[in-house]
C-alpha cells in the first residue's frame, strides 16, 4: 500500500501541479461605444504623431543636434538605457531557468612525503560533474518567465517616456530662446528708431 501511495505522489510531482487558472481575456466589443464613426479610408491615409520620428517633427537642423547631444549625454536617459540592458538578462535567465544546469569543477591535490632521505609524492586528481534539471512545479518558472517579461516591457516604456521628455524639453527652450532673441532684436531695431527720428528733429 505504501509503495502505490509513493508511486502515485511520485507521478502528481512529475506531471507539475496548479492551483490556479490561467487568466482568459475576455472578447470586448469596442466599436460605436466612443465617438463617431471614420471611414477605413481615412483612417489609412491620416498620419499619426506618435509614428514620426522626432527628427521628422523638428527639422531644425542645429535644434536637431541640440536634442542628440541630450539624448547622448543625459544621465536619465543612461540610466535607463542601462535598466533596459538588465532587465533583457533577466529575460534571458529566466528563460534558460527552463533548461537543466551542469557544472564541472575538477581538482588536483599534491602531497610530499618525506621521511629520512627519502620522499614521495602522490597526486590526486578529482573531476566532479553536478547535473540539475528543476521540473515546472506550481508554475515558478514560468511566473519567473512573466514577471522578468513584465520587468522589461517597463524599462523599455520609461525609457520612451524619458526620451520624449527630454526631446520636449529641449525644443521647448530652444523655441523660447529663438523667441527672447527676436524680440531683443526687435527692440533694438525700435531703439535706433527712435534714435533717428530724434535726431532728424533736432536738425
Amino acid at each position: 500500500m505504501a509503495k502505490k501511495i509513493l508511486l502515485y505522489l511520485s507521478s502528481l510531482m512529475l506531471c507539475g501541479c496548479s492551483f490556479y487558472k490561467e487568466f482568459e481575456k475576455p472578447e470586448v466589443e469596442t466599436q460605436h461605444i466612443f465617438g463617431r464613426n471614420i471611414e477605413p479610408q481615412y483612417l489609412e491615409d491620416s498620419t499619426s504623431m506618435a509614428s514620426l520620428s522626432w527628427k521628422d517633427v523638428f527639422t531644425d537642423v542645429y535644434l536637431q543636434r541640440l536634442i542628440s547631444h541630450v539624448l547622448s549625454n543625459n544621465a536619465d536617459m543612461k540610466i535607463a538605457n542601462l535598466n533596459i540592458d538588465k532587465a533583457e538578462a533577466y529575460l534571458k535567465t529566466a528563460r534558460l531557468d527552463y533548461l537543466p544546469t551542469a557544472s564541472f569543477n575538477p581538482q588536483c591535490q599534491i602531497t610530499k612525503t618525506v621521511w629520512d632521505d627519502n620522499s614521495s609524492t602522490s597526486k590526486h586528481f578529482s573531476m566532479p560533474v553536478q547535473a540539475n534539471w528543476e521540473i515546472e512545479t506550481f508554475g515558478k518558472i514560468t511566473n519567473n518567465k512573466r514577471k522578468a517579461s513584465i520587468d522589461a516591457s517597463l524599462a523599455l516604456d520609461y525609457a520612451q517616456a524619458t526620451r520624449a521628455r527630454l526631446i520636449a524639453a529641449t525644443a521647448s527652450l530652444y523655441y523660447r530662446l529663438l523667441m527672447l532673441d527676436a524680440q531683443i532684436d526687435r527692440r533694438g531695431h525700435g531703439a535706433d528708431g527712435d534714435a533717428d527720428d530724434g535726431a532728424a528733429r533736432c536738425y
